[in-house]
């Protein structure tokens, strides 16, 4: 016997449904539903089970999109929504700001691929420095410890748009959305010297 809560908590995919159905019955397992009455016997029941299944695939789509709008929404209004936010910045009141001491190694990373055009040497410049990734506490005070940079943290700088001001919700971004780190010009020298190499 495979036992659930509701039916919803064992599948919400009509596409699944019916081949987890037909597996259960290859093996001759009953699936009892504490909180829902339906019968596999007959035309009526199985009919029932389809329609309920229906309605929780549709009930989990219409959550998706609740949470797609509300997304948007909220980053359309510039608060943060990701957790950790990038080197530089900290969280206030659901809103970026700027984290001086941090800002300040994320333009000298910018000025030093302009100065330098090489990647590795930034990380060594960086290393050399004693410059981390960020640290950053949860909510539930599990503690992200800094780490040196190496050339994946970098690049990941180097392509974040949020040091632009902007945030980003799939393939769009909004502009203006908190103080930006790197000015516009800046952003396009060291793009353009990367497209190049």
């Amino acid at each position: 016997v495979v036992v659930v809560y509701k039916l919803d908590r064992l599948t919400r995919s009509m596409r699944d449904f019916p081949v987890l159905i037909d597996f259960l019955a290859q093996h001759k397992v009953t699936l009892v539903c504490i909180t829902e009455n339906f019968s596999t016997k007959d035309a009526v029941g199985r009919m029932t089970l389809n329609m309920m299944m229906t309605f929780a695939q549709f009930e989990r789509e219409l959550a998706v999109d609740r949470v797609r709008d509300k997304m948007l929404a909220s980053k359309k209004k510039g608060l943060w929504m990701h957790g950790i936010p990038p080197l530089g910045y900290d969280v206030k009141d659901r809103r970026l700001v700027i984290n001086h001491a941090e800002a300040a190694q994320v333009r000298m990373i910018f000025r030093r691929l302009i100065e330098t055009e090489s990647i590795l040497t930034v990380v060594n410049d960086m290393r050399g420095l004693g410059y981390q990734s960020k640290s950053w506490t949860t909510r539930d005070d599990k503690v992200r410890e800094p780490q040196p940079h190496d050339r994946s943290t970098i690049q990941k700088i180097l392509h974040n748009r949020t040091y632009l001001g902007e945030l980003e919700h799939l393939d769009q971004y909004f502009k203006e959305c908190h103080p930006p780190i790197i000015e516009v010009a800046v952003w396009g020298q060291v793009h353009a010297m990367l497209g190049k190499n």
